[in-house]
């Protein structure tokens, strides 16, 4: 079956976001979403908040935008917050509880993770933002760059803090089954399709 999934998206436990978690849900089952990621900045409030009151068939994907000493970075797939902030002690933890290391909206001046960051420490990093509409031209391009060199997963994340971005960016995945365990498995794969305004790329 097709799974369509968005990731990166916040809610009200994030300081620069004031939308629900019960109306985000909402906006992403209109959309036909059948996963999505909650990742707000530096807590799971969201993701948990998000699990409980999840409607079937909908899969919450557990997880969280660290701010780190090198820039942003998500943790996918997580069963707890990670405690660490420092870069790349961070991916380690995301990676010893069986979480996924994205880089997310590469070489953006303020937050984002350098090219320097990104390559010296590409063994413990998974997958890298290749779309992320609220990056630059350049940011997204050094993304695609950057993953096919280095041959890390092709994400995309719609970093959606207010419904503007939704349907701007997702993953478009083939899964025997809608589970988490399902969807982590194609991630991990890189067999997921990235679509860009409704475009594969």
């Amino acid at each position: 079956m097709q799974a369509r999934v968005v990731l990166h998206l916040h809610t009200n436990h994030s300081p620069d976001s004031s939308r629900s978690v019960a109306s985000l849900i909402k906006q992403c089952q209109t959309l036909g979403y059948q996963a999505l990621a909650i990742t707000d900045h530096d807590t799971m409030a969201g993701a948990r908040e998000a699990e409980r009151l999840r409607p079937e068939p909908l899969v919450i994907i557990p997880g969280i935008e660290v701010t780190t000493t090198a820039g942003h970075v998500l943790g996918l797939f997580l069963t707890r917050a990670p405690a660490e902030q420092r870069w790349p002690a961070v991916a380690h933890e995301i990676r010893e509880q069986g979480g996924l290391v994205v880089i997310v909206h590469p070489l953006r001046p303020s937050n984002g993770m350098s090219e320097a960051d990104i390559v010296n420490h590409r063994d413990v990093i998974d997958g890298l933002e290749v779309w992320n509409p609220s990056n630059s031209p350049e940011g997204n391009e050094a993304g695609v760059r950057l993953a096919a060199e280095h041959h890390l997963i092709r994400s995309a994340g719609a970093d959606d803090h207010d419904g503007a971005r939704l349907g701007r960016a997702e993953l478009i995945f083939e899964v025997p089954e809608l589970t988490l365990s399902a969807l982590k498995t194609v991630f991990q794969s890189g067999h997921g399709r990235v679509m860009m305004d409704g475009e594969e790329i």
